[in-house]
This record gives structure tokens, sequence and C-alpha cells, in this order.
């Protein structure tokens, strides 16, 4: 059950979220709090969202994963529902394409967004101030609400962190840090202190590591080199897999391996 004041029931909140950051979230728990229901919808367009990640020279950031960001910080909250809503490629910049993208996301939460309560009324929750004529203006029947989080705890913008995500690490939501972190490989042959080195670069700069898995699990499993197979090899493959996951979840800024 959402914390319900008894005078909203449905609500929207559109964005890109790309990242998704820690303002984000209390935007989206600031309009879950008014709702029996919220509608939070990712736009995607491939052009733009590409063209964004490019200017900075950051990898892509796919709706899908953004998509499972949310499904990840949002997981219990059973009256949220997440939605990835396709938009024209060719539609004009912002805010000259307000017309052709409001009728598309008209339609969207048309055929998309059931509303929870019988009364079928909804409301926006918008975090930019200059967008709120705009919707007023294109979604007459619906209530509009602004918060603006940066006044609260979190004066951050994901453009700032597409700029800069090391500086502004600690805004990026937990799920979402792995796509942004510097992977560090050492490398060698065997037995030169690679593994000593790693923990000891990790524990200077105050981060995690992953430590290669095949010695162990020769040593676990197999016990002789010699008559290692192909399922041994594919086993391993995955164990490091994991293990390099693990650490990219914890790790702080940077992550040696």
């Amino acid at each position: 059950m959402s914390m319900n004041f008894g005078v909203l029931h449905n609500g929207i909140l559109v964005g890109k979220f790309l990242p998704l950051h820690r303002g984000h979230l209390t935007h989206i728990f600031n309009a879950y709090s008014q709702c029996d229901q919220l509608h939070i919808i990712i736009c995607n367009n491939i052009t733009l969202d590409t063209k964004l990640c490019e200017e900075v020279k950051i990898k892509y950031i796919p709706a899908d994963l953004r998509s499972r960001w949310l499904k990840t910080e949002l997981k219990g909250f059973a009256n949220i529902k997440i939605h990835i809503m396709d938009e024209p490629t060719d539609i004009a910049e912002y805010p000259y394409g307000w017309p052709q993208w409001s009728k598309c996301l008209e339609d969207f939460i048309f055929y998309n967004c059931t509303p929870f309560t019988i009364d079928n009324k909804f409301t926006i929750f918008t975090g930019e101030q200059q967008d709120i004529e705009a919707y007023k203006s294109y979604f007459p029947e619906y209530d509009v609400k602004y918060f603006d989080y940066s006044m609260t705890r979190y004066p951050i913008s994901a453009t700032q962190i597409r700029n800069n995500p090391l500086k502004y690490w600690d805004y990026i939501c937990g799920c979402a840090r792995k796509h942004f972190a510097k992977k560090i490989l050492i490398t060698g042959t065997e037995s030169t202190g690679k593994t000593t080195l790693v923990k000891m670069l990790a524990k200077i700069f105050h981060t995690s590591w992953a430590e290669e898995i095949g010695r162990t699990y020769v040593e676990q499993n197999v016990h002789d080199e010699r008559f290692i197979t192909d399922e041994d090899y594919f086993n391993i493959i995955r164990l490091h897999k994991e293990a390099n996951d693990r650490a990219l979840k914890t790790c702080n800024k940077i992550c040696f391996f």
C-alpha cells in the first residue's frame, strides 16, 4: 500500500533516467506517497539517447537497462508500474517537439496505463518547472504536480552525471554504478604476485577487487590441471564472470581485476 493522502489516485511520472540517480528516487517516492498507483514511463528515443551518451563518451544506456535499474531499486512497491515508451525518432528537439511528443504520450497512457481507480483520473508529476505549462496545455484533463528534488538533499541532474560520473558518484543509484565504474585489469604470467597486487591496490583505493578463479576452482574440484575438461573451463568462465559482477556492484568508482 502507498501512503495515500486521499487526494490523488493514478499518477504519471515521465523521464529518461539517463542515468537513474537519487534525485529521481526522491521524486518517485514523493509522487508515490500521493497515489494509489504510479506509472513510471521511460522515454526511449534511440537516436537522441545515443547522441547524449556519445557526446560525453560514455557507453550507451538502453531503455531496457534503465528499466532494470528502476525495477531493482523499486522492488517491493507493488503499485508502481514501469513502462518503456518508444518516441518517434524524427521528433523535433525539445521544446519544439511538444505537440508530437504529447500525442505520443497521450496514446501511450491510454493503451498502457490502466487506471487503478474507477474515476479514471490521472495526475502528472514533473520535476521540470519549465514543463508545467506545457503539460497543462496539452493535458488539460489531468492535474499537474511539480516537485523540485534539487531543493531537497539531491542538487543533481542526469546531465551532470553523464558529464562526470566519478565526480557525482555518490548520487548515482547503486544498481547503475556498474555502468560507469572504471575497470582496471592486472595481467601477467602465473605466480608473479598479481593477486597480492590487486588486493593491495583495492585496499589503497578503498574499493573492491575480483581474483582469478581458475586456480581456486582447480584446487577444489580437479586437483590436477592435466585433467581439466571443457565443462570445467565453462564453469571457470561462469564463476569468474559472477565474481567480476559482485566486485563491480560494490566498487568505489574503480574496480581491480
